[in-house]
């Protein structure tokens, strides 16, 4: 049981960091700054990272279909 809760709990946290990449893109901020320091925002980078994520959620789920190869191969 808790082997579950903590996979529920890892696709909690991917997918509160892919609502994170959403909102960071949407405000359409390039570089923040805190106590001088200047952070520079790669919107490419975290349009990579999101699609990972995505793939990664989209990895866990149970397939509905079995893929079936028929090539004898």
């Amino acid at each position: 049981m808790a082997k579950a809760n903590r996979r529920t709990t890892s696709q909690d946290e991917i997918r509160a960091r892919i609502q994170q990449i959403d909102e960071i893109l949407a405000s359409g901020v390039e570089s923040v700054t805190t106590a001088g320091t200047t952070t520079k925002i790669n919107a490419d980078s975290l349009r990579k990272e999101r699609a990972q994520l995505r793939q990664q959620v989209r990895g866990n789920r149970n397939s509905l279909f079995t893929p079936i190869h028929t090539s004898g191969v």
